[in-house]
């Protein structure tokens, strides 16, 4: 009975903290991870809009678990598997050429160029693509950036914390987007060996749903002790609503003891990962003090503990001594036993704090700048030459399709009027066999012989 008093207790707290905020009209905002020094892991920052009250912070410290938090782990690495991340399995072929080449392969049927999972996707015959490359245009794959990080990935987490000491592979997004393909549970050594193109038995996702991936960890780890599923992935999620409901409810479970700890980890791939939807899932108010999601860039991480950003167990004491100054140089706290997770509160308008520990100042903005703002990516499109291209097709094809029906009108007509005349034709026809067979019957009855009959009388 003792752990569900805790969580109550700790939801009845944060509950109060949340009605506190919102009577006294403080807004609070997760600082964006690349913003956030290495040291740390998630920042949040609380300020009330007037300035009547100081600004708080919450913030944890980015470190391994540890003790006993440190035992009982199941890990997984889910792979983006969708038609937006084929660039980054280097299957992506890139070339500079002519547009009025490419418009006359559009016009002879020879290049497609088709959107799937908000990515152009352009589809060309052998042949054009050989002319290409004899005409001397330069052509180059992408460089496959998933194979190192899968590999380091995979390693770290197997080594360092799964309790087996391996970690499952899957890709997701495949085929339909629903699909997904399980590669199986690997070690530091044999996933060295592992070879990342993208799924073998589908093709590359036409849409990104996450929701099948995470239930796949959920059902597979449910009985271990604590869980972390990391998703490498461009930010595409068609699926959000629903993963955000399911996540609600996976806190839920936890808060009330029906499902042990776990933890979501989104990692953006690539040079322009949709970050809008990564932070929305990251910044979700599930309203528990229970925190599912947590997002990273790969590019933006300097080394791979920072996966553990969020997860940190508060009780945990990483330094004897630390302290809080704010950016006047005023002291706000002090602490006998620097925890993982900690709060304070400073001048309602300062610009950042500084975290004095082990002899090192580490100082963090809480300002964010117009210029980082996230906002959702602008949608992708086919260059203005495909578009002209498939324009003309399609009004050439509207063409085509109305000469088709005036010459389907046509012929209607002309088949109305054949009938026409076949059914006069048949009318008469009969009308005529009527007459002649009545004109028999008259003939007949004027040649027949008169009846003999018994005179009575």
């Amino acid at each position: 009975m003792a752990k569900p008093f805790c969580v109550f207790h700790s939801l009845q707290s944060r509950d109060i903290a949340s009605e506190i905020d919102m009577q006294n009209n403080v807004k609070g905002f997760q600082m964006p991870s690349n913003l956030v020094e290495p040291e740390f892991g998630e920042v949040n920052v609380f300020r009330e809009s007037t300035g009547a009250l100081p600004c708080r912070i919450a913030l944890t410290i980015a470190m391994e678990p540890q003790g006993k938090f440190a035992e009982g782990w199941r890990t997984g690495l889910a792979l983006d598997a969708s038609a937006s991340m084929k660039r980054a399995y280097g299957r992506k072929v890139e070339a500079r050429v002519d547009p009025h080449l490419l418009t006359d392969y559009i016009k002879q049927g020879r290049l497609k160029s088709s959107m799937e999972d908000g990515e152009p996707i352009r589809k060309i015959q052998r042949e054009a693509f050989a002319e290409i490359c004899d005409r001397g245009y330069e052509v180059n794959f992408t460089e496959n950036i998933l194979q190192p990080l899968v590999q380091d990935f995979t390693r770290y987490l197997a080594e360092n914390l799964d309790a087996t000491g391996k970690t499952t592979l899957i890709y997701w997004g495949c085929g339909k987007g629903e699909e997904i393909q399980v590669l199986g549970e690997f070690d530091a050594l044999s996933c060295q060996q592992l070879l990342i193109s993208g799924p073998a038995t589908f093709q590359l996702g036409k849409t990104t749903k996450l929701l099948p991936a995470i239930t796949y960890f959920v059902n597979q780890h449910n009985l271990a002790q604590r869980g972390i599923y990391i998703f490498l992935t461009d930010g595409r999620i068609d699926d959000l609503e629903q993963v955000q409901m399911f996540t609600k409810e996976l806190a839920l479970e936890i808060a009330v003891g029906k499902r042990n700890y776990l933890k979501l980890v989104l990692i953006g791939i690539g040079n322009d990962v949709d970050r809008y939807q990564l932070q929305e899932l990251d910044d979700l108010d599930i309203g528990l003090d229970i925190d599912i999601w947590d997002y990273k860039i790969a590019s933006e991480m300097t080394n791979l503990t920072q996966i553990f950003a969020e997860v940190v167990n508060e009780n945990q004491i990483i330094a004897e001594q630390g302290s809080i100054y704010d950016d006047a140089g005023n002291c706000v706290k002090s602490f006998n036993g620097l925890p993982a997770k900690l709060e304070f509160t400073m001048r309602h308008d300062s610009q950042w704090f500084e975290l004095d520990v082990l002899g090192k100042r580490i100082r963090q903005s809480v300002v964010v700048d117009a210029n980082n703002l996230i906002a959702p990516l602008p949608k992708k499109k086919l260059f203005d030459f495909e578009i002209n291209a498939l324009n003309a097709e399609q009004n050439q094809a509207k063409l085509d399709l109305q000469d088709e029906q005036v010459e389907d009108a046509r012929s209607n007509v002309w088949k109305f009027w054949v009938g026409i005349l076949v059914g006069a034709a048949f009318i008469g026809t009969l009308v005529a066999f009527t007459i002649l067979m009545q004109r028999s019957d008259n003939f007949k009855q004027q040649n027949q012989p008169a009846n003999k009959t018994s005179n009575i009388f």
